[in-house]
């Protein structure tokens, strides 16, 4: 039997809380709301009035994602490796504001990009993303009329966001907008233009932003008892404070706050929050993500997470222009003096993110494992092959079902630790290298 809404989808674990369902319902029978027993917003549909049309359905990219498809509609090239995409060029850039670069996550770079086209009058609004003034664990998606608006847009967000509820909003915008999405959220933006071809002209330009995964508000439940936090207290989050790579700052409802260190002084330390934050509490659709690098975006960005970073006080991103548009506007903006761009080999980038040795570029194994555990999975049409990098990742594959089953048991998260640990070494060794060089590397040092 075909599915009819995305009931199928949430009865499936394959929302990763984008929202574009809720904004092309017409009889508005789709309602995004926060399940705190997934601990992720998902769409819930009123029956009652639902005319299964589809529509929400065909939206849904946590469904399917057909690659070709969304390359075609956005009129780009066929990159040579699908998994990484288009490469105009790399760099490293940041903010010439020092201000600005202080109070954002990894250096301004975006805020100014954004700051320049305000400026230069290209755009007119910013569809950005903000954490709530109500729920630390709730943050949204809004429309950025101003570059003054653009300040409670610069904090990291490490909750799902249901960017896609305010987007009927840029039909009524006069000028051209810019979107900033992490790779899901471009997926549903384009699933949408495609079925609103007359707003394509409405949009300038995509930023997007390098994505891992999202972590459901479990990661906070067990990390923060971890470090004497009181989850029902907590009012606000600001994942990365002050100086690169940012403290965790949390805010609470009477009104004091308290920041906790992100350059940890024991191992075990670090453990504990990469357990919360890096993987083990990831939405179920995360782990079947097959674009962590968002190939569609004009210019895309992330943290420069490599040992010659490792002392910055300051942050910097690491930047791919994929499009003539991105390459011309990321030019213009340093010449302006909006920005400092530094030189950076696509190498870099790809050691960082991994595109094609992490389970983005290992889908067909997860594939696979999934069927073998009669688990549901998304519809994928690629660019191009899709080979498995290492077969290792089969036994990845079962560790993440394993850590997906765990989630929602409360009782078991004892076990989250020594499975990050176990999984932390398993890929290091087994899937971004290899065991001779591994330790051969190691012993070097």
């Amino acid at each position: 039997m075909n599915p009819i809404n995305v009931k199928y989808v949430t009865d499936n674990d394959l929302c990763n809380s984008c929202g574009f369902c809720e904004a092309v319902c017409p009889e508005q029978a789709v309602k995004m709301q926060f399940n705190k027993v997934k601990g992720f917003h998902e769409p819930v549909i009123t029956e009652s009035i639902c005319k299964e049309c589809g529509k929400c359905l065909e939206v849904c990219q946590g469904y399917e994602v057909d690659y070709p498809k969304l390359n075609k509609f956005m009129e780009r090239e066929i990159p040579q490796k699908h998994q990484i995409g288009n490469v105009k060029e790399s760099m490293v850039l940041y903010s010439s504001d020092l201000e600005i670069r202080k109070r954002a996550a990894s250096g301004g770079a975006i805020t100014q990009l954004l700051s320049y086209l305000f400026d230069k009058g290209e755009i007119c609004a910013a569809y950005v993303t903000k954490p709530s003034k109500k729920n630390a664990f709730e943050p949204e998606g809004f429309i950025a009329k101003n570059k003054s608006e653009l300040v409670v847009s610069q904090m990291s967000i490490y909750n799902t966001v249901p960017y896609g509820k305010v987007v009927n909003e840029i039909k009524n915008l006069k000028g051209k907008i810019a979107v900033v999405t992490i790779p899901c959220q471009t997926h549903g933006l384009i699933k949408y233009l495609m079925m609103n071809p007359e707003l394509k002209e409405k949009i300038f330009i995509i930023i997007g932003t390098f994505c891992g995964g999202y972590q459901t508000w479990f990661a906070h439940k067990y990390y923060f008892p971890e470090i004497n936090v009181n989850f029902n207290e907590v009012q606000s989050i600001d994942y990365r404070y002050g100086e690169f790579p940012g403290q965790l700052r949390v805010g609470f409802k009477n009104g004091s706050s308290k920041e906790f260190k992100r350059r940890f002084q024991t191992a075990n330390e670090k453990d504990k929050y990469n357990t919360a934050f890096n993987s083990n509490f990831y939405l179920p659709r995360c782990y079947v993500c097959a674009d962590k690098g968002n190939i569609f975006a004009d210019i895309s960005a992330g943290d420069p997470w490599l040992p010659k970073f490792e002392n910055e006080k300051l942050g910097k991103s690491l930047v791919v222009s994929r499009t003539e548009l991105g390459n011309k506007i990321i030019n213009e903006a340093v010449n302006a003096g909006y920005l400092i761009k530094e030189t950076a080999d696509f190498i870099d980038v790809n050691n960082v993110q991994k595109f094609e040795k992490e389970r983005h570029g290992n889908q067909t194994g997860y594939k696979k494992i999934y069927k073998l555990f009669n688990k549901s999975y998304p519809k994928y049409k690629f660019l191009g092959e899709n080979k498995i990098y290492s077969k290792a990742i089969y036994l990845r594959v079962i560790f993440d079902i394993f850590k997906i089953s765990l989630q929602r048991k409360p009782g078991f998260w004892f076990l989250m630790k020594p499975l990050y640990v176990i999984d932390k070494h398993f890929r290091n060794i087994f899937i971004l290298s290899n065991p001779y060089k591994y330790f051969k590397r190691k012993l070097k040092k």
